[in-house]
C-alpha cells in the first residue's frame, strides 16, 4: 500500500492528517485513549473513587476529541463513543453516591 508523499506537510493539521492516514484513521483515537488511561490511573492512584476517576478522565479526553473531530481526524462514531465515555460515568457516579 502506498501513502501520500509526506513532504507537503505545511502545518500541524496536515501532519496530524498524514499520521491519521497512515494509521488507518486510528491516530486520533490512540491519542485520546492514551490520555484517558493516563488521567484515569493518575486520579485513581490519588485515592479518588472509581466513578469519579472515570468522569474526570472522560471530561479531559473529551476536549482533545472535540478538537480532533473538528479537524476531521475523528469519525462521528469515534466521537460519540468518547462522548459516551464521558456521559455514562456521570450517571454511574450520581447513582453510586451515598445519600
Amino acid at each position: 500500500m502506498t501513502y501520500p508523499n509526506p513532504t507537503n506537510l505545511t502545518d500541524i493539521g496536515s501532519l496530524l492528517g498524514y499520521a491519521n492516514t497512515v494509521t488507518g484513521n486510528y491516530f486520533g483515537v490512540g491519542i485520546v485513549v492514551a490520555l484517558y488511561m493516563i488521567v484515569f490511573l493518575n486520579v485513581k492512584l490519588r485515592g479518588e473513587r472509581t466513578p469519579d476517576s472515570f468522569v474526570l478522565a472522560g471530561y479531559i479526553s473529551l476536549i482533545p476529541a472535540m478538537i480532533l473531530f473538528f479537524m476531521g481526524l475523528f469519525t462521528n462514531a469515534q466521537f460519540f463513543t468518547v462522548l459516551a465515555l464521558f456521559i455514562i460515568p456521570i450517571a454511574w457516579s450520581w447513582v453510586s453516591r451515598e445519600a
